[in-house]
């Protein structure tokens, strides 16, 4: 029996990888965050008001509180970090199809991953700040009694993780004895 030229657990790790990346540059096109039912001009609604997609955040130019510019600039480094581990899927997956040991990055991606998931934190960790310190002055009301933190950020952090699981299951090169 001839022995395969590609790894079937190096194309599934570079797949998932490729994959994830490609879902979080999809999914920061859901909201950053949600304002609760609210009265609106003496009409109270019940229903959660999108204030804007995560690409609409990065695009802001007019932020000036500290926590949200802050989640703003994770939030460019989350879509970086989305970027590279595509492209580094793809070359390690040519890698894997043409059987050439150059072209393994599977150790640059996962060091790539972890920054993609530190990123991922990082930016939840500054809208929840963003969310804790807001609130309406006049009354008693929290940040998280007005504000829900939209599925961008969750869903940027999910898939994080996926990409540094799938990061993983790929094999680096081995060296000759």
């Amino acid at each position: 029996m001839s022995k395969s030229k590609f790894s079937l657990r190096q194309i599934i790790g570079d797949a998932f990888l490729i994959i994830s990346g490609a879902l979080v540059l999809g999914l920061l096109a859901l909201p950053f965050l949600m304002l609760k039912g609210v009265d609106i001009a003496g009409v109270v609604s019940t229903s959660n008001t999108s204030l804007g997609s995560c690409y609409d955040l990065i695009t802001a130019t007019d932020i000036s509180n500290s926590a949200m510019l802050a989640s703003q600039i994770f939030l460019i480094l989350v879509l970086a970090m989305a970027c590279a581990v595509v492209l580094l899927g793809i070359v390690d997956m040519i890698g894997a199809f043409t059987g050439k040991k150059a072209f393994n990055v599977t150790f640059i991606s996962r060091i790539v991953s972890i920054l993609f998931v530190a990123f991922a934190v990082s930016a939840f960790i500054s809208i929840v700040a963003y969310v804790a310190q807001s609130g309406i002055d006049i009354t008693e009301t929290s940040g998280f009694d007005i504000y829900q933190i939209g599925t961008g950020y969750i869903m940027a952090l999910v898939f994080s993780v996926v990409a540094l699981i799938a990061s993983f299951v790929a094999k680096t090169k081995k060296s000759k004895k």
